[in-house]
């Protein structure tokens, strides 16, 4: 029988509440979620009673030294990742965090570091990558059925919610974009190889003085192809398409519906290659998508569980979380230069 697994989640905020705590629960015969803990008081307490979460505690300190954890969640923003995660791991305890993992690639260093020393886990939340639809591409793709590969591009767009004043996105090194960018970075370093150089333009369109820009395009030159990512921060709706280009086929990825399109000579049916994925295509167009969004949550939890257990590499490593933020710097070092020039 496989050891039950004990489980404390730092930060009360909505992706902990909407997303992680859902998804950990429904794992509830491999995991325990004993405690929660968040710098509002009164917050922690709802969240625990409204889950039926055994202890809630302000800090991670207290939760460390009066629960025997086996994980921690990280669910804050991203300039508290560094500090919280090497003192979890300085506890003995594995550690997954919300992206990115840190504010800097120096920061990343440190937290791989922690973890090697501690000899505990340390994983990502690249959740994107483990939605059945992008698996399922990713395996289309491996199998020559592209063939070979020219590049992939991804477009997201985000509702405007982001671009309030106070919300703690304007205090990252990148604002809006270090909290962002990520998602289409990870998706892209799938499938690119040594990413050297990066072209990006920014743009602002909205006249908040605390928005530096809202809008980013930006390609990426890797030794097996080009990228290309597009982020806009004034939608009205919340997109994420990811394509991915070869010599003979495209295809292209709908998170929003769940959807996958195949481009090619001969138009090949989907339904033939993955029926579940199809299927819940329908739900999300029907509105039955509330599950199904956080799949991709639901796999890498169940993943970085086994890691645990088999004492193997967590499903998204330390090396890998670095390597988006290494992206990620080359590509807000071009915004940088562009606000300076503009001065």
């Amino acid at each position: 029988m496989v050891n039950m697994l004990r489980l404390g989640i730092v930060g009360c905020g909505g992706i902990a509440t909407d997303v992680h705590i859902p998804n950990w629960l429904a794992l509830k015969d491999r995991v325990r979620l004993f405690a929660v803990c968040d710098q509002n008081e009164n917050l922690s307490k709802q969240t625990a009673k409204k889950f039926g979460i055994d202890r809630s505690y302000k800090n991670l300190s207290d939760m460390l030294d009066a629960e025997n954890l086996d994980i921690v969640d990280i669910c804050t923003p991203p300039q508290t990742h560094a500090a919280l995660a090497i003192d979890a791991m300085n506890a003995g305890c594995n550690v997954i965090t919300e992206k990115p993992m840190a504010l800097s690639t120096e920061e990343a260093d440190k937290i791989i570091a922690a973890s090697e020393k501690n000899k505990v886990k340390f994983c990502i939340v690249h959740n994107f990558l483990f939605e059945p639809m992008f698996q399922e591409a990713k395996h289309l793709a491996e199998s020559g059925l592209i063939g070979e590969l020219r590049g992939v591009e991804s477009e997201m767009s985000i509702v405007g919610t982001y671009l309030q004043k106070g919300h703690w996105v304007h205090d990252l090194p990148g604002g809006i974009f270090s909290e962002l960018a990520p998602h289409p970075i990870y998706l892209s370093l799938e499938f690119l190889e040594n990413i050297h150089s990066v072209h990006a333009i920014f743009k602002k369109f909205c006249s908040f003085p605390w928005v530096a820009a809202d809008e980013i395009r930006a390609i990426l030159e890797a030794k097996n192809g080009l990228g290309t990512i597009a982020v806009s921060c004034g939608s009205t709706k919340n997109v994420l398409t990811f394509g991915i280009f070869g010599t003979r086929k495209m295809l292209k990825l709908d998170y929003a519906t769940m959807t996958p399109f195949e481009y090619g000579n001969r138009m090949e049916s989907w339904i033939s290659i993955n029926k579940s994925v199809v299927r819940h295509s329908v739900n999300c167009l029907l509105g039955r998508s509330g599950k199904w969004r956080s799949r991709g949550h639901l796999h890498l939890f169940q993943r970085f569980i086994e890691s645990i257990h088999h004492d193997s590499d967590p499903p998204v490593t330390g090396h890998e979380g670095r390597e988006t933020i290494r992206i990620l710097e080359m590509v807000l070092k071009q915004m940088k230069l562009d606000m300076q020039s503009e001065t």
